[in-house]
């Protein structure tokens, strides 16, 4: 996954699309302006947490400098063209309604604590992605996250300790063993079994 935290984005549009775009920007630590005379509800709230600031104006090719990530996410493929005609080779750029406009897509993904699973289709469907990550929640729900932790804290044990490498492969193989995803008390009993509190 790209570290955006700290990264300049740019998104030029105030609509629902936008908004999907900007919350996952927000939420990756992105510092985030919004270009657009009018923006939605979702935005709004975000400006006024301050995780967003709003330019209430049209685009203008100076909009794009110095950013890291631009989106242009309005209803008008002209406007979007204009951006994306306007960026440099070194930013990254989505063009929501032209991928091929576009140097990266935005996945849609499930999250469960530091398990990320992104899906795809190369701007060719987003539709179809966003079903498939949702058959991916039920696959994997939030609880998901705790056996995450569970598995990070144990292989960070296992590795600290002197072991042969045949022995290290075994228990870092055990921990993966479904029952501890089911049990809080299985996952407590692997660390005292195998010596790693």
């Amino acid at each position: 996954m790209l570290n955006i935290r700290n990264k300049k984005a740019v998104v030029v549009g105030g609509g629902n699309v936008a908004s999907r775009k900007i919350v996952g920007l927000v939420a990756e630590g992105s510092i985030v302006s919004v270009i657009s005379p009018k923006i939605n509800e979702a935005i709004y709230e975000l400006v006024q947490q301050g995780n967003v600031h709003w330019v209430a104006r049209t685009f203008e090719v100076a909009d794009v400098e110095g950013a890291f990530i631009i989106i242009a996410a309005t209803n008008s493929q002209s406007v979007n063209a204009q951006v994306a005609s306007c960026c440099q080779p070194e930013q990254l750029v989505n063009i929501v309604d032209n991928p091929k406009q576009s140097t990266f897509h935005v996945p849609a993904k499930v999250q469960r604590g530091d398990l990320v699973i992104a899906v795809s289709t190369g701007g060719a469907s987003p539709l179809l992605a966003k079903k498939i990550r949702n058959e991916l929640a039920e696959q994997y729900p939030t609880d998901y996250a705790e056996y995450i932790a569970f598995l990070a804290m144990a292989r960070q044990r296992i590795l600290a300790q002197e072991l042969s490498p045949a022995k290290r492969k075994a228990l870092l193989e055990e921990s993966q063993q479904q029952h501890y995803y089911h049990s809080v008390q299985a996952r407590q009993l692997f660390f005292t079994a195998t010596d790693l509190n």
